[in-house]
């Protein structure tokens, strides 16, 4: 009687002890961040293009220590960039003008710089309640079914939402978006397409602000330089005491590469508000 009563209950425990399961599905057996679909669980990745669910996706964060949801703090809709126009004709236009594009500035680099989301980013709304049975696991629902698109759950992890879908307007607005800096000549740079940005960094970064200032790059030598800004094959030569100029968006961080002579000299730099000018000499790149 011992035994046979014995083998059910070590069976039982067993299978409690395993964790896989609960009442609301799946429990992860490490920590991380999941996606919840069709009662299985995926480890979000940190390609976004590896990431691609359907709009019933629910989210589980399973961290040491969790507070609340962890790290999803809010959760944004990443619609296509929209083409920026910096045409503007550099003329005063009075301080409710002032003010209300100083206003917008700020706002987009508070943005930007707490939650890594351009300015267009859309908040989603979302619930969080138990999960597991573990203080360290939530789940994070939202309150509607995701449309078809690109979002971020937290910082530096994104997800799409059938992605076949959408794909294409959001590589074919980054094209127009290209199409109109290089007709300005802005010189205003379209940061990584949404397939690119979880993958190796390419420059320039783009802040998601959208307002430009002018850059200028200085050569101090009286010898001919040859300068490569960010990922352009052919290089700009500068003869003499020179400069060259475009106008970059502020926050965003570009590499530049100085050819003078024999000698290479290279940088990566954070284009600030009021930004000085980029200075070339013997010695290196001074800013």
């Amino acid at each position: 009687m011992t035994r046979a009563g014995g083998l059910p209950l070590l069976v039982m425990s067993c299978a409690l002890l395993a964790g896989t399961t609960s009442a609301q599905g799946p429990v992860p057996e490490f920590y991380g961040l999941y996606a919840l679909q069709d009662s299985q669980l995926t480890e979000l990745k940190d390609n976004a293009d590896l990431n691609d669910f359907g709009p019933a996706v629910r989210f589980v964060p399973f961290l040491k220590g969790m507070v609340g949801a962890g790290p999803v703090q809010k959760m944004f809709f990443l619609p296509p960039e929209k083409p920026k126009d910096n045409r503007g004709d550099g003329q005063f236009k009075g301080w409710d003008d002032f003010f209300k594009q100083s206003q917008q500035f700020s706002d987009a680099l508070g943005k930007y710089l707490e939650y890594g989301v351009p300015s267009n980013a859309v908040e989603v709304e979302f619930q969080v309640g138990p999960y597991g049975n573990s203080t360290e696991m939530v789940r994070v629902v939202p309150r509607q079914e995701l449309p078809a698109g690109f979002y971020q759950l937290a910082k530096g992890v994104r997800f799409w939402i059938r992605k076949t879908e959408v794909a294409k307007f959001y590589s074919q607005a980054a094209s127009t978006s290209q199409a109109l800096n290089a007709a300005t000549g802005n010189g205003d740079r379209t940061p990584p397409s949404p397939n690119e940005a979880s993958k190796a960094p390419h420059y320039p970064i783009s802040s998601g602000v959208g307002t430009t200032t002018q850059v200028t790059v200085f050569n101090e030598t009286l010898r001919p330089v040859q300068i490569f800004l960010d990922e352009d094959e052919t290089p700009t030569s500068l003869r003499g005491i020179s400069g060259h100029k475009s106008f970059m968006e502020i926050g965003s961080t570009h590499a530049l590469k100085a050819v003078v002579g024999n000698q290479v000299f290279q940088v990566r730099f954070t284009v600030q508000r009021v930004m000085r000018r980029v200075t070339i000499s013997s010695n290196g790149i001074q800013f």
